[in-house]
């Protein structure tokens, strides 16, 4: 152990005054020399009173209280479990009561204990070192070292001032700018405290101060700081269950879920946390404001703010821009070595061990600064590894499946359990100061228990997940909140009481978006194809994909899933009209079909050839819309419709055939007969896959990427050819569906570019006033009378062409915001699957005699009504959060 050495004030302070030597001092007049330990005290205070100022060791008050704790249990072996198993648990408690005391710092007492288990033997040498091997404690090290990227750079701070700029008109925008920013970082920064004190807090401080005036010291924290802060701490806890990546103790979960036989990639973590997570961080902020409401409700002063800063900052350097490639670059990689590990067979931390030899050959980072020097990615190796290990080693000899045994829960059902054990947990963070020794405690303890009960550990693992965003309870549960505590802007008691709000909320948000979400997840991305409904999903999913490519209905519908879909419903499921027998499967699948075909053309830009049109009209009423934008704005919208589509029909056509394994196994025999990928479709999918990446960087970095959209589609017709994936006399001399678009789009577009240059569509819109409404009701009306149309109408494109650019001139003569009007209109064109005639994809379908014209178009206006409830409640709410209803 080091010893302090007496400062250098204390030695100046026993030195004799006025520089004279010993020999002409009266010795008996001095005072009594300062020893550093008060005289008149007894043996206790002066050892406490010498601990306190002159130790700089651990505190071995603290150390004798865990030696006393481990000493009372070592002997103390439980029946029915090896003396040595009890020791790791011993070991492994003592471990997390330091990680709590911190007598040392957490590593520093991960590091004490390595030693005390060698001393032990308690574990051999290679169990013991175990932990850091594992590639899961070496993907949030690697993530460490790319978030250094984004604060070393300034790209954080940039994207968090270029949210601001977008939505902080209000304070309530303001605050889920401050949700948005959050979220985003997370995707890369493992580290709450670090997007909370290194990003966020630089921003949040002078924005209030210097912004709005509202400082503790002038006692105006109401007007607007005490309300933000609270945000802030809310989103950055909430915002690290959203990925894989948002908080250290995620990988540790990940790693106990795979004991449990739960394997989640951080694609899986994505999509079945990320949806999940979003709600706890949309409600939050309106929570806050009805319980601690600011006094300022509208903020220019934050765009303002965000603009002068960008100025500052100025266009984005080299090394932001090389730091948004390669951290594109990570994620595509993480998404496409999940989905097709055939071809990428990649792990997570292999990866990311990429990312990190990218931004060093870049010089993004470099390894004196950012590597070697980085605390917080070694302080994690060393406890991670550690905690990790002893869990690890808990887990494999049998002790969580013996401590679950003794908690019988296997009386009540799986679901009250799984509430129980959440509930428990999520409270359980009250007595901790780290959520990473929450996880290392209980976390595999409380699963054993729910797989004991019986809970499926696919739903088990990610509700106790889930529970993990219990950071924002006080200010002592999450390392971030300290330093939003220490500004002085909450009280502890409001921060608490706000803490056991959310915790409410939060519980009843898990209870029902959260188990209803998953359920229909693990139907769609695990058990597809299993059961009908899981089916259905999967014709939703191919519409949307499908869609990133081709841009007719007919050609997706028609041309690729009829001959799937036909010889499934009629060989595989025997439910054929000739029959009788439309009613077991035929029906219920032949409709969703229909509606995906409509519905999913408009979550891009390219699945739809009246998309293309309406981005012209678009941009003749001031809306420049690129692909990127169409995406962000339009797709998550019509994807929540399109969630609730096989649902609803479901109860609608209730099929007789509920499950469907003949469905996986037609499906698995379709693909032996296709054969392993050839060449030629590896070709394709990277020239598909570098074409959306341009689209995205070309709509997302135009000073670089200058390609337009259809600059981009003509590199990768031409690459196609080059590779010889397509032909030009087999695919496009003779491809009669382009050139016929070609002649009916050019006309079309001429027609209606001249009647806009005529005045024609002002001329119709002053016909139909309708500025006597506010905008809200004004476009809902508007959207009715457009949706309406398509019954009048057996073309998508040729309503577009006709009534398109008059309804947004009707409703921007009304006073509804045009970036509103564009989108509301062009989400209304998923209508198409209302009638047989109303997309062109539509009679092939009717054709094959499974549904009777009747129930076409019942089914068609009940899907309409919901879609208009969606549109006009999650559409016109999502785009005020974007900022378009000003």
């Amino acid at each position: 152990m080091a010893f302090r050495r007496p400062s250098t004030v204390a030695k100046e302070e026993r030195r004799p005054s006025g520089g004279r030597s010993m020999s002409s001092i009266d010795v008996d007049a001095l005072p009594a020399p300062q020893t550093g330990i008060p005289k008149k005290k007894n043996v206790f205070e002066k050892v406490w009173y010498w601990h306190k100022t002159q130790w700089r060791g651990a505190n071995l008050f603290e150390c004798l209280l865990l030696v006393a704790v481990a000493l009372a249990l070592w002997w103390v072996v439980p029946s029915g479990l090896p003396p040595k198993t009890w020791h790791i648990f011993v070991l492994f408690l003592v471990t997390i009561l330091g990680a709590i005391m911190e007598p040392l710092p957490m590593s520093g007492v991960c590091l004490v204990m390595l030693a005390i288990i060698a001393l032990t033997q308690t574990l051999t040498t290679a169990e013991m070192l175990s932990g850091f091997g594992n590639d899961t404690v070496w993907l949030i090290v690697f993530a460490f070292f790319i978030s250094s990227g984004f604060v070393s750079t300034g790209l954080g701070k940039r994207i968090c001032f270029y949210v601001l700029k977008l939505v902080g008109t209000t304070t309530l925008g303001l605050a889920y700018g401050f949700c948005l920013c959050e979220l985003i970082l997370a995707i890369a920064i493992p580290s709450s405290t670090a997007r909370a004190a290194g990003i966020m807090l630089p921003i949040l401080q002078p924005l209030l101060e210097e912004g709005f005036s509202s400082t503790p010291k002038q006692g105006t924290e109401k007007l607007i700081g005490k309300y933000l802060v609270l945000v802030e701490a809310a989103a950055n806890a909430i915002s690290s269950i959203s990925w894989l990546t948002g908080g250290a103790w995620n990988a540790l979960m990940a790693k106990f879920m795979l004991h449990e036989g739960v394997n989640v990639g951080w694609v899986e973590w994505a999509y079945s946390m990320a949806p999940v997570g979003i709600f706890p961080l949309a409600v939050a902020p309106l929570v806050i404001f009805l319980i601690f409401p600011p006094e300022i409700k509208k903020t220019p002063e934050a765009r303002s703010i965000a603009e002068n800063k960008l100025k500052e900052m100025g266009s984005m350097s080299a090394g932001e821009i090389q730091m948004t490639i390669v951290f594109i670059f990570v994620v595509l990689l993480w998404i496409l070595s999940s989905m097709l590990k055939d071809i990428f067979p990649f792990s997570t931390a292999a990866v990311a061990s990429v990312g990190v030899a990218c931004l060093l050959l870049l010089g993004i980072i470099n390894v004196k600064d950012d590597i070697v020097s980085n605390q917080g990615a070694f302080d994690l190796l060393i406890w991670f590894g550690v905690l990790l290990m002893l869990a690890t080693q808990l887990k494999e000899k049998g002790f969580f499946d013996w401590f679950a045994s003794l908690i019988n829960l296997s009386g009540m059902s799986p679901v009250p359990v799984t509430i129980l054990i959440t509930f428990i947990f999520y409270a359980t963070q009250y007595a901790f100061a780290s959520i990473t020794a929450h996880v290392s405690a209980l976390f595999p303890v409380f699963l054993s228990i729910m797989q004991q009960a019986g809970v499926p550990m696919e739903m088990g693992c990610r509700a106790l997940a889930y529970t993990t965003l219990s950071g924002h309870l006080t200010p002592y549960t999450s390392s971030s909140n300290p330093p939003l505590f220490a500004m002085g802007y909450v009280k502890t008691g409001e921060w608490w009481l706000l803490g056991v709000v959310l915790f409410v909320v939060n519980m009843c948000l898990l209870m029902s978006v959260g188990f209803g979400f998953w359920r229909i997840c693990f139907i769609v991305f695990k058990y597809l194809g299993s059961t009908t409904i899981g089916l259905a999903y999967g014709i939703c999913i191919c519409g949307v994909v499908l869609g990133l490519g081709i841009p007719s209905a007919a050609a997706k519908a028609v041309g690729i899933l009829l001959p799937i879909i036909e010889p499934l419903l009629k060989e595989a499921f025997q439910s054929d009209p000739a029959m009788g027998t439309q009613r077991r499967i035929g029906i219920y699948l032949v409709m969703v079909q229909n509606a995906a075909t409509s519905m999913s053309a408009i979550c891009w830009l390219t699945a739809g050839a009246w998309n293309a049109l309406m981005v012209k009209f678009m941009a003749d009423a001031g809306v420049e819309l690129t692909w990127l934008g169409w995406a962000y704005s339009l797709a998550p919208v019509v994807l929540v419709a399109l969630a609730a589509v096989p649902l609803l029909i479901f109860a609608l056509c209730r099929p007789e055939i509920v499950r469907t394994p003949e469905a996986r196994t037609a499906a698995e025999e379709r693909l032996r007969q296709i054969g392993r990928m050839v060449l030629p479709e590896k070709a394709l999918l990277i020239v598909f896959i570098l074409i959306i990446l341009l689209w995205v960087l070309s709509s997302s970095l135009p000073a670089i990427f200058t390609l337009t959209a259809t600059e981009v589609a003509t590199l990768g017709v031409a690459a196609l050819l080059m590779l010889g994936v397509i032909d030009v006399k087999r695919d496009i001399v003779s491809d009669s569906g382009a050139f016929d678009l070609l002649i009916w789009f050019a006309v079309i577009v001429m027609y209606a570019a001249q009647l806009e240059k005529a005045g024609f569509w002002s001329w119709l819109s002053g016909k139909i006033n309708l500025r006597s409404l506010p905008p809200y009701p004004c476009l809902c009306v508007i959207c009715l009378l457009f949706t309406l149309s398509q019954y009048a109408f057996a073309s998508i494109t040729a309503r577009v062409a006709a009534l398109y650019p008059a309804f947004v001139q009707i409703s921007v003569s009304a006073g509804v915001p045009v970036e509103v009007a564009c989108r509301a209109l062009a989400v209304c064109t998923w209508a198409g699957h209302i009638t047989p005639y109303g997309c062109t994809s539509n009679p092939a379908y009717y054709g094959l005699g499974y549904v009777t014209s009747k129930r076409w178009w019942l089914v068609g206006i009940v899907v309409m009504v919901v879609n208009y409830i969606i549109l006009i409640t999650v559409g016109f709410g999502y785009w005020w959060i974007l900022g378009y209803w000003k």
